[in-house]
């Protein structure tokens, strides 16, 4: 088989993959969906379910474990990229990080994901989109910051 017909075949399988990985997670988010309006607790961890903006990916128990909180959430945010998705909300970067290992100095899930919020608005490498959803500034090159919106 040539180089060519290989990596043609290659992508194919890799497309049906995406197809079956995408069918399987949209069945994981309606099961849970049931769960929540049945009042059960959810079978699937969001770190579980990776298409449909969720992470890009399983995340592993320790990945985030002893990393400063920028270094962690620009790891999520390029999981994301890479998977095809794009900025995503400081609740699903919390989950993703507390899926993740990463502890943060407030055991109230609400003072930690305001912190997380206050960090991704100070850090000049992060950008907030109007939607209220954060990626990585680099990601938007025309974008205006909203210190230039400000001043205007």
């Amino acid at each position: 088989m040539s180089d060519q017909a290989f990596v043609t075949v290659l992508a194919k399988f890799e497309e049906e993959l995406r197809k079956h990985e995408s069918e399987v997670s949209r069945i994981k988010r309606t099961i849970n969906d049931l769960c929540r309006m049945a009042g059960s607790p959810l079978r699937y961890a969001d770190s579980e379910i990776d298409s449909d903006g969720r992470s890009g990916g399983i995340i592993r128990s320790d990945e985030y474990y002893g990393q400063p909180l920028a270094t962690a959430v620009r790891m999520i945010l390029e999981r994301r990229r890479a998977a095809g998705q794009g900025a995503t909300t400081v609740a699903q970067l919390y989950d993703d990080l507390i899926a993740g290992g990463y502890k943060f100095d407030t055991k109230d899930a609400t003072n930690a994901k305001r912190g997380l919020r206050i960090s991704l608005t100070k850090n000049p490498i992060f950008h907030r989109v109007p939607n209220g959803s954060y990626g990585m500034k680099d990601w938007y090159p025309n974008a205006k910051s909203e210190s230039d919106v400000d001043a205007e």
